[in-house]
Formats: structure tokens, sequence, C-alpha cells
């Protein structure tokens, strides 16, 4: 993180944790895991019946957690997500830049919707989300914003031309930010 907190400043409260695409895979099991270690977590991705299924999961192993709807290539839906993360626990104080989708095909095959698709949900989503949560976490010197990569920002693969290329974005911004 390029934000350290000071070291003799303490936290009175639990932190709290923004886990995109937190309804499955890595972004459910990380959710879970910051939930065990009493992190307050909010739960974002567009799949809310999942969601609500890793919220019980979290609050059976006594942690806090939030769900609420959330599409990372949408500015709007962003917008909405992060005020309703803030008014339930207060200011976030850990971004997970999670979500991701592949939508595999050769670059001469595929959709050109399905190529925006995965380019606007694994670097746009991420550089909006991070945009919007970085100026309070500045003010606060305070707060920690992590990206999940992929090898294959470094190995590409023949069929994974756009989720490869926006890998190796999401690096580089992660690196200027």
């Amino acid at each position: 993180s390029i934000l350290k907190r000071e070291p003799e400043r303490q936290m009175t409260a639990a932190r709290s944790v923004i886990v995109t695409g937190s309804s499955s895979g890595i972004g459910a099991a990380t959710a879970e895991a910051f939930g065990r270690q009493g992190y307050r977590v909010v739960l974002g991705a567009r799949r809310e019946e999942r969601l609500a299924e890793v919220v019980k999961k979290i609050e059976s192993a006594g942690g806090e957690a939030f769900a609420h709807s959330l599409d990372v290539t949408d500015t709007t839906s962003i917008d909405v997500f992060i005020e309703a993360a803030t008014k339930k626990f207060g200011p976030v104080d850990i971004l997970v830049n999670n979500a991701g989708l592949n939508r595999s095909a050769l670059a001469a095959d595929a959709a050109d919707e399905d190529l925006r698709e995965d380019v606007e949900v694994n670097l746009l989503g991420p550089i909006f989300l991070t945009r919007r949560v970085l100026p309070a976490m500045i003010e606060r010197h305070a707060g920690d914003v992590v990206f999940i990569g992929s090898d294959s920002a470094v190995r590409p693969r023949t069929y994974q031309g756009a989720y490869s290329a926006s890998k190796a974005g999401l690096e580089v911004f992660s690196r200027v930010v």
C-alpha cells in the first residue's frame, strides 16, 4: 500500500473493508477471511443472492458484514455502493479490487461487447472505485487499496487477449496510484 498507517495511531473500532466481486471465488474467500479477523466487511457484486450467502457465512463466524449490489462498469452503481458502504460502516479503510471477468475467445472471433466488458470490469472498475475512496484515505493518512491481478498480465494467453491486457493495465495503474 502507498498509504501507511502511522504506528502510534491506534484504531478503537474495527476497520472497514470493501471487497468487490465477493459473491464467489477469491472475493468470497477474501471477504470471509476479513470477517473472521474482525473487520466490518462490505461485499459488492452483481449477484445479490450469492452475496447474501457470503454475509451469512461471515455473520455465523461472528463477523459483521453488509452486502450491496455493485456493477463496477457503472459509475452510478459505484457511487451508490460507496455511499451505502460509508453510511453503514463509516470511512473505507481497505478497498480490495477483486471483481473480474474473462470472456475467453480468440481476438478475431471475440464480440466487441465481450472485449469491452473484460476491460471495463478488470481495469476501469478498479480505477473508478479507487478514485472514489482514495481522497478520504489521503486526508486521513490511512488506508489500503489492493488490486487482484493475474499471471496473465505477464504471460498472456491466446484466448485471453482483453483479459490479459486489462490485467497488465491494472498492474501499471497500481504502481502509479
